[in-house]
């Protein structure tokens, strides 16, 4: 690589450097741009690119040693670095480096840090089993996602039709569901309850005067009760 090309190279990574100021400390550790990213790689030659995956995977090494011994925060770090350093085009090697990065989130407590660097992974890699898996797991801890947690083991069992385990994730999962839904429908008919009270105790009546019926399309009749 030439004298002008180094100077490219390295005017781009002071723009990455800049572009990081400005936000908050934490995010600022973390936070990978993508875009500039590929802007710095196309300064590159083949060469230059194959030197920074080698020190990226590097840096993936001695992250995963620090994760082994439950230092989830340094080895996020490195795999941080590892994603500011490897060209875009090894995408596979991306992939893994947001999928750890992801695990370090997951024990960190940080599971809406974590679920984003499972996306990246699996735009990378749309078929990375492992991150799947760490993502419909984190999905699972929020009875707001639990759909969401269903469609990745949907997609997980794609691949994998007889893992048992899998299989029946997802009839805890879809049982958690229905659970969670008949919750929901009794904690709105109570409000609504307690709604239609407050509207009726002028009048002298409560939804108490009022009988409710289920007709078989699934919509209800209300009766005042004689």
């Amino acid at each position: 690589m030439g004298k002008a090309d180094e100077y490219a190279v390295e005017e781009k990574c002071s723009e990455l450097e800049d572009s990081f100021e400005g936000i908050d400390v934490e995010d600022e550790v973390y936070t990978i741009n993508e875009e500039l990213l590929a802007k710095l790689e196309v300064e590159m030659d083949e060469q230059t690119k194959l030197e920074r995956k080698q020190e990226a995977m590097t840096m993936k090494e001695r992250g995963n040693e620090y994760f082994k011994n439950k230092n989830y925060v340094e080895a996020a770090k490195l795999y941080t670095e590892a994603l500011k350093t490897c060209p875009a085009t090894f995408s596979q090697q991306r992939a893994v480096f947001y999928g750890n990065r992801a695990a370090c989130f997951a024990n960190m407590n940080k599971p809406s840090m974590a679920i984003e660097d499972c996306n990246m992974a699996l735009t990378l890699e749309p078929t990375y089993l492992r991150v799947l898996r760490r993502r419909a797991a984190l999905y699972e801890q929020d009875d707001k996602t639990l759909e969401k947690a269903v469609e990745d083991l949907k997609l997980i069992l794609t691949q994998c039709p007889t893992d048992l385990s899998v299989q029946t994730s997802l009839q805890l999962l879809q049982r958690r569901i229905e659970q969670r839904d008949a919750k929901m429908k009794e904690e709105m008919l109570s409000q609504l309850k307690n709604l239609g009270n407050l509207v009726l105790r002028p009048f002298g009546l409560s939804t108490d005067n009022f009988k409710v019926q289920q007709r078989s399309d699934g919509s209800y009749n209300i009766q005042l009760a004689k």
